[in-house]
């Protein structure tokens, strides 16, 4: 009966050993995967973040542009 039980838990720890095994595995590919990810979304983050300065400058033009426009507007209309 001994050596039944110890062969059990001999099958049980090679069952384990397997699972631990696999679980290093997955964890190693998703945490790759998620440093993957990570970076490519810092990365959109930085040309998103490029983008809406450059916007924002344009806009900026714009609104001068429009305030000059509109100043000219004004003074041609009350001369």
């Amino acid at each position: 009966e001994l050596l039944g039980d110890i062969n059990a838990l001999q099958e049980q720890l090679s069952q384990k050993s397997q699972e631990l095994d696999n679980l290093k595995r997955t964890y190693s590919s998703a945490h790759q995967t998620l440093q993957s990810n990570l970076i490519q979304l810092q990365n959109h983050l930085t040309l998103t973040g490029g983008d809406i300065s450059e916007s924002r400058g344009h806009a900026e033009v714009v609104a001068r542009d429009s305030t000059t426009r509109f100043k000219d507007i004004n003074q041609a209309l009350s001369r």
